[in-house]
């Protein structure tokens, strides 16, 4: 089978990765408080705005490339056709990705400077620190085990779900 990609093994490539760090304020309405007070009463009710929290939640996200080199060449055969898998050696592990999450140097570079990243990220060992409602603290979610998520929802019954397939992945995966 002759099938042209455009790297080989051996090549140094990159892939975009994100970090997402979530962040609180104290909430404008209460002052932190996490309660508002009606004068007309005397009550006092969980705030409105933060739903008693104290706190509004917000998220810094951050788009960088990450070097990999080329260390298999996989197909996967489907429906729509042949899809070259590349198998990467990325900070100590191995991961496949499919050939468009796979770029040069020059490619990487200008996808950052335009901004347009979202069609090219991967998610692989990226890390979010996210808000755990349930536990009251701020929470790692490590995806190092998955190449791409469709949703990541922090709770108790958190699921990763892979985007190529669909399905669930167990949490001993991950």
């Amino acid at each position: 089978m002759n099938i042209k990609t455009k790297f080989k093994v051996g090549d140094q490539v990159f892939i975009i990765k994100q970090k997402t760090e979530s962040y609180h304020n104290d909430c404008e309405t209460c002052g932190g408080t996490g309660k508002v007070h009606i004068r007309e009463t005397g009550a006092e009710l969980d705030c409105p705005s933060c739903n008693g929290k104290g706190f509004d939640l917000g998220f810094d996200t951050t788009y960088y490339k990450e070097e990999a080199i080329v260390n298999k060449i996989l197909t996967r055969t489907t429906d729509q056709g042949t899809e070259i898998i590349f198998s990467l050696f990325v900070d100590g592990q191995y991961i496949d990705l499919p050939e468009k999450f796979v770029l040069s140097l020059k490619d990487a570079d200008k996808i950052l400077e335009s901004g347009k990243v979202q069609d090219y990220v991967t998610f692989f060992g990226s890390s979010s620190i996210m808000f755990d409602q349930d536990f009251m603290k701020f929470s790692n979610l490590n995806t190092a085990k998955v190449a791409s998520v469709a949703s990541v929802d922090a709770g108790a019954d958190a699921k990763i779900i892979d985007i190529s397939t669909g399905k669930v992945i167990p949490k001993k995966l991950f």
